[in-house]
């Protein structure tokens, strides 16, 4: 039983190394049709006693490739059966595997006359009971149900590649989609953006609390709606076509069950491993071609992350719990001795700890420590991954895999060397009170700065330093400003150390990028910026580049004046183009003196009616583009605003916002 258990496993090695020309393909090697009947007549021959006594060193193949006569005819018997009557086929397969798994040098000539031997002496309907001393013969009904019984539980490990591509050509296809809808703007095509832009309980980037103590972000109504189609591909790829069959070695349908489904999910696992390194890159061609931002490749990594640990984990378990179940005295034994089962559980362990720890609220609240963890467990997943499937087939996922993340990394460091590596900045506080401070990078190198773009900074001053963290940047000649609200980790540590007096404080950093996307706000005829706090860095740039629009309205929702005045060089050159009306809402005035402001320029006191704003702004226009990036709560307002005009007329929303 402990050799029927190897086999079980697709273990036996010299079969493996018949198969190594596979190896580093993304299909599980096949196995061929001889060596499936050959394991189904030695299985079946091997229900039965024979007049021979087993020796400790035989193994699996050889009582029936001719260690014991009778057993080997009754093999050679029931190849014969199977390929239809064919001798030679069938003595051909015999002879050619036989020689390989159980070192024998049996030749077609003298397999041929114990074969015909052999068939004079064929009894039919053998007793299970009896000890055999002739050749068996078996019924039809009974060979084809116990060769299709394994055939199908080895096809499932090769059609796991095709299950995979299934799931990430409909990947491409919807990605394609999304791309070539950005180009019309057809009337029904505007009502399903306008669907798709809406959230689904008012909030998306807005923290939401389920049952009352798990804090998570969710997805807008169109990430959700591809997610489900997704969704419905992976499950229909790995639930269709399992015809049922059993084995006379005591296995039944459930087993049949169990095994072709751990074998085909072990292979789907494998084929989302690209998709989620892809996912989770910053330099994907995703985000380039269909516009969606950064965070919804986050969101779709983390989905695409637990697919590939619900696929991993169905095929540890249910071959796990056949093990112990048809093995459970040598399980133990056999399981510390095995490297397949080893790294296989320890992976799958390592997925559902990766997944656990990637959970929004846990995440946003350590990052620097989670990022930490992300890259050690990947490695060791990654590594645990190359273990377990090195003698089954699929590395081709994995080396995909690592391709890509070693790629998006050298395209991280050629963005660094790009803007000059390591530079000389300068940090200042703006307003104490709400922790805001500005660093200023003199020199802004050859990165090429667009409106709405960011970029990962690393900071040398910090103790985790090699950490990055994303920030939207404005332009002031060769200047690169970045505006930042002190929080947790990097950004609290930084404003710790600087002088409250507004003194700038000189630190040395690296920045990668731009990324992002620059919204074609020039193509409109009328543009609405809407910002609050330190995030105007995006709108502000806009505003500074835009050239053949027609008109434009600026919304910034701030705190106190004293913020205001701190980006006056900014504001100024905006307040006097007669092309873009300016609307400041102070939330909590300090009564501080504003008077440089010209009366061109509204100021409110208290927060604006967003839904009134948007409607009486996007009333007017027929060809509008409205870019948001404010706090949260008011990104997720406008954006359900504007999803309600986008049906109206030709308006497209541009998020700005990046929360993952």
């Amino acid at each position: 039983m402990h050799i029927l258990l190897k086999v079980n496993l697709f273990q036996e090695k010299k079969f493996q190394k018949s198969l190594t020309f596979t190896m580093n393909s993304f299909r599980s090697p096949q196995i061929p049709d001889g060596v499936v009947k050959l394991i189904t007549c030695n299985l079946l021959s091997g229900q039965y006693n024979w007049g021979y006594s087993r020796a400790l060193e035989d193994g699996f193949y050889d009582i029936g490739c001719g260690n014991y006569l009778p057993c080997a005819q009754t093999v050679m018997q029931c190849l014969v059966d199977l390929s239809g009557g064919d001798q030679l086929a069938a003595l051909n397969e015999y002879t050619t595997y036989c020689n390989a798994y159980s070192g024998k040098n049996i030749s077609l000539e003298s397999a041929l006359k114990q074969l015909v031997n052999g068939t004079q002496y064929l009894i039919s309907n053998p007793s299970s009971n009896a000890t055999n001393y002739a050749p068996l013969a078996f019924s039809m009904k009974n060979l084809e149900e116990n060769y299709n019984f394994f055939h199908f539980i080895f096809m499932n490990f090769y059609w796991a590649f095709d299950c995979s591509m299934l799931i990430n050509l409909t990947v491409l296809a919807v990605i394609i989609l999304l791309a070539i809808e950005q180009k019309f703007q057809f009337p029904w095509l505007r009502k399903i953006r306008s669907r798709f832009t809406s959230t689904i309980s008012n909030t998306h980037h807005t923290e939401t609390k389920i049952g009352g103590w798990y804090v998570t972000i969710l997805p807008t109504i169109g990430e959700t709606y591809i997610l489900l189609f997704l969704l419905v591909i992976c499950v229909l790829s790995s639930v269709v076509y399992y015809p049922l069959y059993e084995s006379n070695t005591g296995e039944g349908k459930i087993a049949f069950l169990a095994k072709c489904i751990a074998n085909r999910t072990g292979g789907i696992a494998f084929g989302l491993l690209p998709l989620t390194v892809l996912l989770a890159g910053r330099n994907n061609m995703i985000c380039w071609l269909t516009g969606m931002p950064y965070c919804s490749m986050i969101f779709y990594h983390k989905w695409a992350a637990r697919l590939m640990t619900l696929y991993g984990s169905v095929h540890g378990v249910l071959w796990i719990g056949y093990l112990v179940w048809n093995q459970r005295g040598e399980f133990m034994n056999y399981s510390k001795d095995t490297i397949l089962i080893l790294w296989g559980f320890l992976i799958c362990i390592i997925s559902v700890i990766l997944i656990i720890k990637s959970v929004y609220m846990w995440k946003s609240r350590h990052y620097e420590l989670f990022l930490s963890l992300h890259i050690i467990l990947a490695a060791v997943f990654f590594y645990g991954c190359y273990k377990h499937s090195e003698e089954l087939g699929w590395l081709g996922w994995i080396n995909l895999s690592v391709a890509l993340w070693f790629m998006d990394r050298i395209l991280r460091l050629f963005k660094i060397f790009k803007f000059g590596g390591l530079k000389l900045a300068y940090c200042k506080v703006l307003d104490p009170d709400n922790e805001i401070f500005q660093i200023t990078i003199p020199n802004a190198g050859s990165m090429k700065f667009f409106p709405g773009c960011y970029a990962f900074l690393y900071v040398l001053n910090t103790k985790l330093f090699w950490h990055s963290h994303p920030f939207s940047l404005m332009k002031q000649g060769d200047k690169i400003i970045i505006v930042i609200k002190a929080k947790t980790g990097m950004t609290k540590e930084l404003y710790n150390k600087l002088p409250k007096d507004g003194t700038n404080y000189p630190i040395r950093v690296c920045l990668e990028g731009p990324y992002g996307h620059n919204a074609p706000v020039d193509c409109y005829d009328h543009a609405l910026l809407i910002t609050s706090g330190t995030a105007i860095a995006g709108p502000i740039s806009y505003l500074q580049r835009m050239q053949k629009i027609d008109d434009c309205h600026f919304i910034w929702i701030i705190s106190n004046e004293r913020f205001l005045d701190h980006m006056r060089y900014a504001l100024e050159p905006l307040m006097v183009d007669n092309r873009c009306s300016l609307d400041i809402y102070i939330t909590r005035p300090l009564g501080l003196d504003i008077s440089w402001v010209p009366k061109s320029t509204r100021i409110h006191i208290g927060r604006p009616n967003i839904d009134d704003v948007v409607h009486e702004d996007l009333s007017c226009w027929k060809n509008s583009a409205v870019v948001s990036c404010a706090l949260p709560l008011i990104d997720d307002h406008v954006r359900n605003s504007v999803a309600r005009e986008m049906s109206l007329g030709t308006v497209d929303f541009y998020d700005e916002l990046q929360v993952w």
